[in-house]
């Protein structure tokens, strides 16, 4: 789904709905294609983010949930994207967090948040920079202004 992401071919219940698309894209975005590659790089990286947990069991669900993203990184040409992901390793960040057995109780939080701790290093120091490129890529400056006075 996420390589088909696309103004032109998305679904709309109305048509009218696709208009004030387009016109949200022309006022915020460089051009529908930066808009589409934001959409498309964005979502790769939030949905690796969710499963960066699950991912960290083992070798095998690194494998199965985490690495295909890096593989759809590269197919849609986000290879700063797939790099960045590739500096993941929830499975070390699980074992150094002491999450490498079944643990219950007040415990848990602690080290599930040893996890948590090392997943947002990784995001602000390899995951951020690359999101945030690719959002001055794409996002009109005079928006990027405005988002900024809201803020």
């Amino acid at each position: 789904a996420i390589p088909n992401i696309s103004i032109q071919h998305c679904k709309c219940h109305d048509e009218k709905d696709r208009v004030v698309l387009k016109q949200k894209i022309v006022q915020y975005y460089i051009s529908e294609d930066a808009f589409e590659n934001f959409a498309k790089g964005t979502a790769v990286a939030m949905m690796a983010v969710t499963v960066a947990e699950i991912a960290g069991r083992s070798d095998f669900e690194f494998e199965t949930e985490f690495f295909p993203w890096i593989r759809l990184a590269y197919d849609i040409g986000q290879n700063d994207l797939a790099n960045a992901l590739l500096q993941a390793d929830p499975v070390a960040w699980r074992k150094s967090a002491g999450l490498d057995f079944m643990v219950l109780g007040s415990g848990a939080g602690t080290l599930r948040a040893k996890f948590q701790d090392q997943l947002n290093e990784w995001f602000d120091r390899h995951l951020q920079p690359v999101l945030t490129s690719l959002k001055l890529r794409s996002v009109k400056p005079e928006a990027l202004q405005v988002l900024r006075k809201i803020r």
